[in-house]
């Protein structure tokens, strides 16, 4: 998280880190222009909450880790390609 603050400089740098490392929080600009308290926090309970899935469902369904390296890396995509033009 610290590395992806850093790499987008105050608003002036490089974005793409955070659009792989943050998909859930980054997929939001599909209802927001510009970032807000909602990305951070959706940032920063993004992987508690994937641990969460799978302490509690690996038991019962065995690819869970692998739907979520799926579905993480098509919000990546998906919120890559939906991105506002400031952050281009």
């Amino acid at each position: 998280m610290i590395g992806c603050i850093f790499l987008m400089g105050g608003g002036h740098g490089y974005f793409e880190p955070t659009f792989v490392v943050f998909p859930l929080a980054t997929i939001l600009f599909i209802g927001f222009d510009t970032m807000n308290l909602v990305f951070l926090v959706v940032g920063l309970l993004q992987y508690p909450l994937y641990g969460i899935l799978i302490d509690t469902l690996k038991k019962r369904f065995q690819p869970i880790p692998a739907i979520i390296i799926l579905a993480h890396i098509l919000l990546s995509f998906i919120s890559y390609l939906i991105r506002p033009e400031a952050f281009k």
